[in-house]
């Protein structure tokens, strides 16, 4: 599960380089990234202990995200 300072902290960082992308984070630790979220699910789940849960986020591309008038 991913802590929310993990993603205050990083969320820039995070916005830019994964924009348009999926990651997979198992604590606190980017672990697999990608445009197919099922792909990045497969590749954490294969790097993970048997009971750590995988967290997907996605980042959206500038054109995807609304901007408020």
């Amino acid at each position: 599960m991913i802590k929310k300072h993990f993603l205050l902290k990083h969320k820039n960082l995070l916005r830019k380089k994964y924009q348009g992308r999926y990651i997979a984070v198992i604590d606190d630790k980017i672990v697999s990234s990608g445009k197919d979220r099922l792909r990045v699910y497969r590749e954490a789940s294969k790097k993970a202990p048997p009971n750590k849960k995988i967290s997907i986020l996605y980042f959206p591309l500038k054109k995807e995200t609304l901007s408020a008038l």
